[in-house]
């Protein structure tokens, strides 16, 4: 009986090991999946899409413009200690820059995935850039 537990201990052990085993190297095998290439060129994400269209329903109910000087004063209240005229889609805190629309500056908005804004765009949830 006493050898019968041990093979059982040791049968239990390999295949603990094994496992084990299988799970650092494929961890291990992940984690170098995931570098990124150092010779290839890295992409700004969000660089190529199209910019995002102020009749679409999301842009709509936001009051998204692609310019913020025709934004209606009466629509832009100062938040965060920041004048309604000086907010602008560069110094929000949802935008994130990824390149150029013509000669704009354009970029990545957390509220609008679909595509992208320009930086001097505005919307009415215009928070600060910390």
């Amino acid at each position: 009986m006493k050898d019968t537990m041990n093979d059982s201990r040791r049968r239990f052990l390999l295949k603990s090991s094994l496992v084990l085993g299988g799970a650092i190297a494929g961890a291990s095998a992940f984690a170098q999946a995931k570098k990124p290439d150092a010779k290839k060129p890295v992409e700004k994400a969000g660089a190529d899409l199209p910019l995002v269209d102020e009749k679409a329903p999301l842009a709509v109910t936001l009051k998204y413009s692609s310019d913020a000087a025709k934004v209606p004063a009466a629509l832009k209240v100062a938040k965060a200690g920041v004048a309604g005229k000086d907010q602008n889609c560069g110094n929000c805190m949802f935008y994130t820059k990824a390149g150029k629309h013509g000669a704009d500056e354009a970029g990545k908005c957390q509220l609008f995935t679909q595509g992208n804004v320009l930086s001097k765009g505005w919307c009415s949830s215009w928070a600060k850039k910390a």
